[in-house]
């Protein structure tokens, strides 16, 4: 696994809905010099949550076991294929 770096900043939009947020983000990925040959790219999308008391919850597709770690391979849960 190799990391993919963007020189674009994502665009990230927050909703507040009925009982909670919605979330939606948009990243480009091109030029990846070190990438042009896969086929596949495993994806983590995950995020830590400060609430109005200063708690933390984490948030992702998957975690492993255990404290959150989300540069742990397990938590790579979504598989995009390139055309």
């Amino acid at each position: 696994m190799s990391r993919a770096e963007s020189s674009a900043l994502p665009e990230i939009s927050i909703l507040r809905c009925d009982g909670g947020l919605e979330v939606e983000s948009a990243v480009r990925l091109s030029n990846l010099v070190d990438l042009r040959g896969a086929r596949h790219l495993r994806v983590a999308m995950a995020a830590v949550i400060e609430d109005e008391a200063g708690g933390l919850s984490y948030w992702g597709l998957q975690h492993p076991p255990g404290k959150p770690d989300f540069h742990h391979p397990n938590g790579f849960a979504l598989e995009v294929a390139r055309s």
